[in-house]
């Protein structure tokens, strides 16, 4: 992250669910401490509710005004974010 770049660019890959929630974790405590992320999951292929609990800390951790993008997800992973109504908390992009 630069002056110039202020948002924050990570990249998750792979299948997230209760076996690697704490992979998940430290992969995304990096953005604990910035306003705004863009996570790029064009290469994650499952998650499940405990990654959904991971991105929702990570949310409450960088605050109520903070931005965190979500981009290239898979159409079941985007199911997923629209069925929990949490595509009204992350934004999603193609």
């Amino acid at each position: 992250m630069t002056e110039s770049d202020p948002i924050l660019r990570l990249r998750l890959a792979g299948e997230f669910d209760l076996a690697s929630s704490a992979l998940l974790s430290e992969l995304l405590k990096p953005a604990e401490t910035v306003t705004a992320v863009s996570i790029d999951m064009s290469e994650t292929t499952y998650i499940d509710s405990t990654a959904l609990t991971c991105f929702i800390r990570l949310k409450k951790k960088m605050g109520p005004t903070a931005v965190i993008q979500l981009r290239g997800l898979r159409p079941h992973i985007r199911k997923v974010f629209a069925l929990t109504e949490l595509d009204r908390i992350f934004e999603i992009e193609d």
